[in-house]
């Protein structure tokens, strides 16, 4: 005898005869909740992730420094979510959400690499400034070296 799980998706009247057959027992995992509870879980997940979107939608919008015009909901379509269309508008709109967090989310990622590049070129224009200046200085030392060296043999030969 050896003791095995199997998940099963709804609780069915199926399966008190399963488990006759199988010569086993069936034990509830949540028997908290009941068949009509156990069947809007995925529901209930999925609007719980919408609703992660848009806070994260809203937490972005709050970070931007600039004002970002957001339209009142009465000038927004009607989001119909009863009837026939319940389901199709909210797959839509499941869609439509997740299509704005990946193309957020890419913005962010792209934005944090631009800000460090910016920050390694800044610093490269500083490093090239102030080579350009030492190079000047030595320049400026080896030109007047050789006026007095050029003197010195003036000096030299005239003598």
């Amino acid at each position: 005898m050896s003791n095995s799980k199997m998940y099963v998706l709804s609780y069915a009247p199926v399966i008190p005869p399963l488990t006759a057959a199988l010569f086993c027992s069936s034990h509830q995992l949540n028997p908290s909740v009941n068949p009509f509870q156990r069947s809007f879980v995925g529901e209930i997940r999925r609007i719980d992730e919408m609703s992660r979107r848009v806070r994260f939608f809203s937490s972005q919008i709050a970070k931007e420094k600039d004002v970002v015009p957001i339209r009142p909901l009465y000038e927004s379509a009607p989001l119909v979510a009863v009837g026939p269309r319940a389901a199709q508008t909210i797959d839509e709109l499941d869609t439509t959400l997740a299509e704005h967090e990946l193309r957020l989310a890419t913005m962010n990622e792209s934005y944090q690499t631009l800000s460090e590049r910016t920050k390694e070129l800044i610093e490269a224009r500083h490093v090239l400034r102030e080579t350009a200046v030492f190079f000047n200085q030595v320049r400026v030392f080896f030109f007047f070296e050789r006026c007095w060296l050029v003197g010195l043999w003036v000096q030299f030969l005239g003598a």
